[in-house]
């Protein structure tokens, strides 16, 4: 057998022409399962795609032994453009819209290769054995999926599709699997599954790679670590001689200060209740996402939507955000407004700042970020009017609080997902938005990231008016200025009211 499975020597790249990482040395050898980590922006991604070959290198050399057949390595990430595709979105909306679609493939489908997109992992068809016995069957209810294997893969929500994206890597079993993120988006069982999933996995002998953001969620069984640092060279070893604490500076002060213009509302607040939901049902055929929901957010409340993957969260948002079309078919008042009286998703959008994974991978990639941020005045994916000198001087504002002034006019979808997250918070925030849709919003978000963003909220929560409803699978992004909390369990209200 060779000695390696494959080698970067001297190796530099980086997104767009940025070189992020020069002169890197990594050896691959059989038998080693390795964790790639790093603050936001260490080029964590980028090196991934480069060990597969997926992103072409500025310097050095990637090798294989001599007596390689078939490149070895497959890279799985499970950003957002690759959800989408496999959705088969061609716009924002689709989601919604498009669940009837005629041939639309099913999760079944996707995971034997069959109709399936393929944008993420082009895979030769698997038998349909394969998902009713045997090991295959194993990995699909392991991860939850068995329940789901009808669905047409536009019916999935973000969690679901990510557990579908790492139930088709599982089953490929390349020599060298990378995983960019896979924990990302994902709730608290999911993580618990998918970390045995890869447990058992290495346990059988698959060698891999796997990038993370959160050093917490390394599955066990991994041999070796690579962390990317920042303006140092890389640190590698055994994964016992990893450190514990944080790089220096990765951390985020807890005090922020936001410039007096930066808090100023745009106008006048609307009519409440913001948000006022009567009995709401939603569902597709036989399918119910959200049943019998009934919620009001008033003014000044800052609520928690809690909830597992697939309990209908994205579905409500989408209600709230005048996105989802059976809106018109439900008691649904936003902003004084009852769905269906003859406003326009205009006169509601312009209320609302949002930060969520679908819009992430609809934005213009080579837009630069501060035409990014300004589209938020105007609700558009795309800068299409010029901007007022003073509406640019806001999104710049904003840039310079986040920490991003230095990008302003790097392409969008050249930064890395945290740039990219803490991009969209300045872009939601822009407008000075009644009220605040945070979908998940630290994403991708390195510790430091994460305080970033709740000491963000925590100076807009000094104005009594602001108002707020925020996701998240996680405890700690949890900010401490919520009041109010609404869990949602198979689309019904298992809990409801202020917090303790």
């Amino acid at each position: 057998m060779p000695d390696f499975i494959l080698q970067l020597k001297g190796a530099a790249f980086g997104p767009g022409g940025r070189e992020i990482l020069a002169g890197l040395d990594w050896t691959l050898e059989p038998g080693q399962r390795w964790a790639l980590l790093g603050p936001a922006g260490s080029g964590k991604t980028s090196l991934a795609r480069a060990l597969c070959g997926e992103i072409p290198l500025s310097g050095g050399q990637r090798r294989l032994p001599d007596s390689a057949g078939p490149d070895p390595a497959l890279y799985v990430g499970f950003g957002t453009g690759g959800e989408q595709a496999l959705r088969r979105s061609p716009y924002l909306q689709a989601r919604w819209y498009g669940w009837e679609e005629e041939g639309a493939p099913s999760l079944a489908d996707f995971l034997r290769g069959e109709k399936a997109n393929p944008f993420v992992l082009s895979a030769s068809p698997l038998p349909a054995t394969d998902l009713e016995t045997g090991p295959a069957r194993a990995l699909v209810e392991r991860l939850g999926l068995a329940p789901l294997l009808s669905r047409r893969m536009m019916q999935l929500s973000n969690g679901e599709l990510r557990r579908a994206l790492m139930a088709r890597a599982l089953m490929k079993r390349p020599p060298l699997l990378v995983l960019d993120d896979p924990f990302t988006g994902l709730d608290k069982a999911s993580r618990r599954e998918v970390g045995l999933a890869l447990e058992e996995l290495m346990a059988r002998g698959q060698d891999l790679v796997l990038a993370a953001a959160r050093a917490g969620d390394l599955p066990g069984g991994l041999t070796h670590f690579l962390r990317l640092q920042a303006g140092s060279p890389p640190l590698q070893g055994p994964i016992s001689s990893l450190p514990t604490a944080p790089p220096a500076g990765a951390g985020a002060p807890e005090a922020f200060d936001l410039p007096g213009d930066l808090l100023r509302p745009a106008g006048p607040p609307p009519p409440g209740p913001y948000v006022e939901l009567n009995h709401v049902h939603v569902g597709y055929g036989e399918t119910r996402i959200l049943k019998d929901l009934s919620w009001k957010v008033e003014r000044g409340q800052r609520w928690l939507l809690a909830g597992p993957n697939g309990s209908g969260k994205s579905t409500l948002l989408s209600l709230l955000l005048a996105d989802h079309p059976q809106a018109y078919a439900n008691d649904l008042v936003l902003f004084g407004k009852k769905r269906g009286s003859g406003e326009s998703i205009w006169d509601i959008k312009k209320n609302l700042g949002w930060v969520g994974p679908e819009l992430q991978a609809f934005l213009p990639g080579r837009a630069p970020l501060w035409k990014v941020v300004a589209s938020g005045f105007f609700d558009s994916l795309d800068l299409f009017r010029p901007c007022a000198p003073h509406q640019e001087a806001r999104a710049r504002g904003w840039l310079a609080a986040l920490g991003l002034a230095p990008l302003a006019g790097a392409s969008f979808h050249g930064l890395s997902q945290a740039q990219q997250r803490l991009g969209l918070l300045a872009r939601a925030l822009v407008k000075g938005p009644a009220l605040l849709l945070l979908d998940e919003p630290a994403q991708g978000l390195d510790a430091g990231g994460r305080r970033l963003l709740l000491s963000v909220l925590k100076a807009l929560a000094r104005d009594p008016d602001f108002t707020l409803v925020y996701v998240t699978h996680h405890d700690d992004e949890i900010p401490d200025c919520l009041t109010h909390s609404l869990r949602l369990e198979a689309g019904r209200a298992v809990s409801l009211g202020p917090l303790p």
